[in-house]
Parts: structure tokens; sequence; C-alpha cells
């Protein structure tokens, strides 16, 4: 996975009883990083949204975002499974810059038509 690209992850976890809101789901997924250069983070997730399923499971999906070379996994904590792992190296795009970590902009609709703009 190059740098400045983003995938979806979506998987099913068994919480073992009652469904988690996504924020508590969230709280249970490990982010692991392994940079190449050793500072900061690989990847990101951008959002996050689910609901549960008839079995009791909670179908999950996360946009994830490749920001610096290295290797990025999210890692299930109540079992240790590997949800997603990645390589993450330069874009072979030379118009494509690389992440410093100063150029996120975070916009949220405030639900009027009105965007909010999040210092990122």
């Amino acid at each position: 996975m190059e740098v400045a690209q983003a995938v979806m992850v979506t998987v099913e976890l068994d919480f073992g009883g009652s469904v988690p809101a996504i924020a508590a789901a969230l709280l249970d997924i490990e982010r692991r990083y392994e940079p190449e250069d050793g500072k900061g983070r690989t990847f990101a997730i951008l959002d996050a949204y689910g609901e549960g399923t008839r079995t009791g499971k909670l179908h999950l999906s996360m946009h994830v975002s490749a920001e610096k070379p290295g290797i990025g996994s999210l890692i299930f904590k109540p079992t240790g499974e590997t949800l997603w792992s990645s390589r993450i190296v330069p874009s072979q795009d030379p118009k494509t810059p690389q992440f410093s970590g100063r150029n996120l902009s975070i916009y949220i609709d405030e639900g009027a038509g009105k965007l909010l703009t999040v210092d990122g």
C-alpha cells in the first residue's frame, strides 16, 4: 500500500455478549505502528461505522489512511486476531506529497449546511 492511499477494512467482531457502540469497540482495537524512521504513526483510522448482526456480532467498517512508510496493523485485543496489516511504501507518483503530519484538515458538517473546521 502506498502513502496517501486509503482502504476500507470491514470485519465482524464477537464481543461475547452485547454489541458495543462503535466508540467503545474501537477501544478494543490496537493500532500497531512500525514507522521506517522510528517516529510517529504509519496510518490513521479516519472514520468507522457499523451495526450489530443477527448473530450478535458487530459488523464494523473502518476507513484507514496510509500516512508514512513502515508497517501498520489493527489487532482485536480480546482475541489477538490481526484485522488488517500492511507494509506502507512511499508513493510512486512524484506529485504525491509525503505526509508531514502538518497538512491534515478535518471538516465537520454541523447539520445546517455549514462546515466547521477542526485544527488538525
